[in-house]
């Protein structure tokens, strides 16, 4: 979700694997705050990514308020309520009732979309 959000914001500057695994990290981020995802795992998944020639940060700072508004428009939103799937290991998402999509807190997004900003921004 948030990974398409960046697509758009970028104005299609980043690739849809650029954007997807931007995306990933932002909300690896949000699941290692909210106590779901280890340090471990989501260490795991940088070098994964860097491995594999993937970004870790964007190379400049989209406003995470206008990546939230694009989530707003997404197919995984309900009622312009951004839910994303958040992991508690790499290749296994969280469930609750059967559901992996989960409404996460504004200010938590933004915290995670900010943490794949530049280095130094």
């Amino acid at each position: 979700t948030i990974g398409h959000a960046l697509e758009c914001v970028s104005g299609y500057s980043l690739t849809h694997g650029e954007a997807a695994a931007l995306g990933m990290m932002a909300e690896g981020q949000i699941a290692l705050r909210l106590g779901v995802f280890s340090e471990t795992g989501y260490n795991r998944m940088c070098a994964l990514f860097r491995a594999y020639g993937l970004p870790l940060h964007t190379k400049k700072s989209l406003s995470a308020h206008d990546i939230w508004d694009a989530m707003m428009i997404d197919k995984k939103s309900l009622h312009r309520h951004p839910r994303i799937v958040l992991l508690s290991d790499i290749g296994v998402p969280c469930y609750d009732a059967s559901n992996v999509l989960f409404e996460v807190q504004k200010s938590l997004v933004i915290t995670g979309i900010e943490q794949i900003y530049p280095p130094c921004h």
